[in-house]
C-alpha cells in the first residue's frame, strides 16, 4: 500500500487503487485489496509503521491548525 500511495494521490480510494494494483503472485491487474492490521509491537516493520503513522498524524494536525 505504501508504494501505491507514493504513486497516487493519498485521497485515492481503495476501489481505484484495486483497479490499478497488480498482483504480486500472478501479475494481473484488478486485485482485491484491503487494509492490513498494523504490525504488532516488537515485530519487524513496527518501528517504520509507527514512524509513518506519527508523520501522517503530524501532517493532519498541521493542516488542521492552518484551517483554524
Amino acid at each position: 500500500m505504501k508504494m501505491l500511495l507514493a504513486r497516487f494521490d493519498p485521497a485515492t480510494d481503495l476501489q481505484m487503487l484495486a483497479r490499478k494494483a497488480r498482483c504480486g503472485g500472478c501479475g494481473r491487474r484488478g486485485c482485491h485489496i484491503q487494509p492490513a492490521d498494523p504490525p504488532a509491537q516488537g515485530t519487524p516493520g513496527y518501528r517504520e509503521w509507527l514512524g509513518d503513522e506519527m508523520a501522517r498524524c503530524q501532517a493532519f494536525l498541521t493542516r488542521a491548525r492552518e484551517q483554524l
